[in-house]
């Protein structure tokens, strides 16, 4: 298995997090205002923001699970194209050895 796979991955996964992290630090914060100061009609407003934050920031908690996949699919890929080169290169030195050693029937 090639190792230097294994570090281009783990600093992948930890651009994405830093990116998620970024993301949510984004969502822009709804001004917190002393409730006593609010009419109805303002509460009523500001309940409908919050609610809306809650549902955005739900469906980014939901969607979470779509940063990590590429990262385990592409790590997973590049394991396994590292593995059938290997096996490719052992191959190939067990065909050199034995038509080396003359046999025959092992060589395909």
């Amino acid at each position: 298995m090639n190792d230097s796979l294994l570090p281009s991955a783990v600093t992948l996964a930890t651009m994405v997090g830093c990116m998620g992290i970024v993301a949510c630090a984004a969502v822009p914060d709804v001004p917190a205002t002393t409730t006593a100061q609010l009419d109805c009609t303002a509460l009523e407003q500001q309940l409908q923001r919050a609610a809306g934050a809650e549902r955005e920031a739900a469906q980014q908690q939901r969607d979470a699970w779509q940063a990590v996949v590429p990262i385990a699919v592409f790590a997973r890929a590049a394991n396994g194209k590292a593995a059938v080169a290997e096996q490719q290169q052992r191959q190939a030195d067990l065909r050199a050895q034995a038509a080396h050693r003359g046999c025959g029937s092992a060589v395909r």
